[in-house]
């Protein structure tokens, strides 16, 4: 190969870190639990599921994630290139939180639901405890005004 060949070749291998850490735009969604109100970052789109929470150094003390799936299954999730404990709760399609899990920075290991889910809740690890929310709450999605 000729060292231009090469050149061109490393320059795109240094490129695809940068491409995958591109920014994802995220709409966002206002969540109901308890009477209390909280405005989640919304990943409804397979691009925006994919990324998450990925490369993410902080959060707000009440920022996260709102999770849509296109139907209702026992969803899978992970913690790659999240740096980040987080607590995820798995959400049926009635609104129902039907489990919370806590999930290890950069973990790579599959954590499936153990129900089927149409919503997947990430917050800061210990979140929903501080907050007193808890399997069998019931969350309501709220237009934003």
């Amino acid at each position: 190969m000729k060292c231009s060949n090469w050149r061109f070749l490393f320059s795109v291998l240094l490129l695809i870190p940068l491409a995958l850490n591109a920014a994802v735009n995220f709409s966002k969604v206002a969540v109901e639990v308890n009477q209390q109100g909280y405005v989640l970052e919304y990943a409804h789109t397979a691009k925006q599921r994919s990324r998450g929470l990925m490369y993410r150094q902080q959060l707000c003390e009440n920022c996260g994630m709102l999770f849509r799936f296109s139907s209702a299954s026992k969803v899978t999730m992970w913690m790659k290139n999240t740096p980040l404990d987080l607590d995820i709760a798995f959400v049926s399609p009635s609104g129902v939180i039907r489990e919370v899990r806590r999930l290890q920075a950069n973990d790579e290991t599959i954590i499936r639901a153990h129900h089927k889910t149409l919503h997947a809740w990430e917050m800061h690890a210990g979140w929903f405890a501080r907050n007193a929310i808890k399997v069998g709450d019931t969350i309501r999605l709220k237009p934003l005004e």
